[in-house]
């Protein structure tokens, strides 16, 4: 269904106000400029990008390299629209953050989305592992938690578009459709990569707030209370299933094969009723490392990171030691509201651990056959050349109805493989193609917000269009919201095979 309610005029065009880096970014702060800026892009056919925390790969986000270009931030686009009682749902514009960004000096507690909905009693059905996001930075790559159980997508009830034809259009599902998931392109802008024009607005269809209980155990793969490699009682994928909210970290490194299991479930009245008869206090917040922990962590991570692995046996021992003073065995028990709690990674710091990776969708059916190949892979490596000196995430992720989420119409569980990021290597070179080419036989999605394999690779462009059952349908959409492709850089032209104009 499309409502059209036309291009809106009658605002001046905004002026640059600020320069990060080397780029000067437009600040508007209505739907009105966001129109004037589109109209301006294509009047000077030129490019026109919105970035959002900058929590996704630098070049999916910004225009390619030019002053003529336009780069859109939204710091002043950044409200609640209405509160809506009666459904239990709240509309937003698309620039404010889901909890606080460290790296915004304008976002904080008070201001987030997160913290607002909560304070009204309200909740989202499940979040990912931090939430400095924007709401449309965070919608706009497919972004979502560790649940086969909730998905933070199945929220979304109307996206508020501006296309590239200036026009602003509201996209809802329309039930009464035989077709709708098919056909509509609601379910095409939801995960659009920017492609399909500024998201202005989102609603949410909210849920009442709840908390979380549940505990971390970090074990030695022979302790794991999980069979992480095999189909033992069940195994990785029973573990998933049977826990509402749940990921993993493995460090997979030979001399250090250690694993934190993390599940959690929401709470029930009789939980309470227990904790007080008990004379146990209830809230208890998950605890990250201390950023003193994590500062130490840094100057080890950034003096390994000065050569690409293979590493000498000095640096990989060094880094054993390390990893196994930091990675204790243990429980920790832990009580939570679901904004603070799911989020378990909001308090890893930006400045001193600052992570890049790729995250790889496997269908869950093939869970066990995917882990056993990584550990087969991990147990040929002795410098770390295929480990790395990090840790490997995964976790799961509920089927989605959007045609470019990498869990489009299927659970699944994701592969992430996490890269110190201190610009001294470059990973795209000397680290991920080989979990590309590896991971490949199971017909993975990539992240779109993370590392892709390179164009001219074998998973560039026609490997990701066989394996999204939906990329013709958005394909078909993109063109029609963006005909001029203001919103197209080289980018993704090359990453999705997008023809020029």
């Amino acid at each position: 269904m499309l409502a059209v309610p036309g291009v809106l005029t009658g605002c001046p065009p905004p002026e640059p106000i600020t320069v990060a880096g080397n780029r000067k970014f437009r600040h508007p702060g209505s739907e009105r400029e966001l129109v004037l800026l589109v109209d301006e892009a294509r009047a000077r056919k030129v490019q026109l990008r919105v970035r959002g925390s900058l929590h996704s790969h630098e070049h999916a986000i910004f225009t390619d390299a030019g002053d003529e270009h336009i780069n859109v931030q939204l710091d002043r686009y950044n409200r609640v629209v209405v509160w809506d009682d009666a459904k239990l749902q709240v509309t937003v514009q698309s620039g404010m953050h889901l909890g606080v960004d460290p790296l915004d000096p304008g976002s904080n507690d008070g201001n987030s989305l997160l913290r607002a909905m909560n304070d009204r009693g309200w909740a989202l059905p499940d979040l990912g592992g931090i939430t400095h996001q924007t709401v449309g930075g965070f919608l706009s790559t497919g972004s979502m938690g560790g649940s086969t159980h909730f998905d933070f997508a199945e929220s979304i009830a109307c996206i508020r578009l501006v296309a590239g034809d200036g026009k602003v259009y509201e996209l809802r599902a329309n039930p009464s459709d035989p077709a709708d998931a098919e056909t509509n392109p609601f379910f095409g802008a939801a995960v659009a990569m920017g492609l399909y024009g500024i998201v202005s607005t989102v609603t949410f269809q909210c849920v009442p707030r709840f908390d979380i209980i549940g505990k971390q155990m970090t074990r030695t793969y022979a302790r794991s209370p999980v069979d992480l490699f095999g189909g033992r009682d069940g195994g990785l994928r029973k573990w998933m299933d049977d826990n509402q909210y749940n990921r993993l970290l493995l460090w997979p490194q030979k001399n250090v094969k250690k694993v934190q299991l993390w599940s959690a479930r929401r709470t029930v009245p009789a939980d309470a009723a227990r904790t007080h008869k008990a004379g146990k206090f209830a809230a208890k917040p998950f605890q990250q490392v201390p950023e003193l922990l994590q500062s130490v962590a840094h100057a080890i991570y950034e003096h390994t990171d000065r050569t690409p692995p293979p590493y000498p046996k000095g640096t990989v021992d060094g880094m054993t030691a390390a990893i196994n003073t930091f990675i204790t065995e243990g429980d920790e028990e832990f009580w939570d509201a679901w904004f603070t709690g799911l989020p378990m990674d909001n308090k890893v710091s930006d400045r001193f651990l600052p992570t890049e990776f790729t995250e790889l969708f496997v269908d869950i059916g093939k869970t066990e056959a995917a882990m056993k190949t990584l550990n087969d892979f991990w147990e040929q490596d002795d410098r770390m050349g295929r480990t790395g000196p990090n840790a490997t995430e995964v976790y799961p992720a509920r089927a989605s109805k959007f045609w470019m989420s990498p869990s489009y119409g299927r659970d699944s569980f994701r592969i992430d493989v996490f890269w110190f990021k201190s610009g001294a290597t470059d990973p795209d070179a000397v680290f991920y193609p080989q979990y590309f080419h590896l991971l490949s036989q199971f017909d993975f999605r990539f992240h779109w917000g993370k590392h892709l394999s390179l164009p001219n690779s074998t998973t560039g462009p026609a490997y990701r269009r066989r394996v999204s059952p939906a990329w013709d349908s958005f394909m078909k959409w993109r063109q029609w919201f963006d005909k001029d492709q203001i919103f197209v850089t080289k980018y993704w032209r090359d990453h999705l095979g997008i023809q020029k104009a």
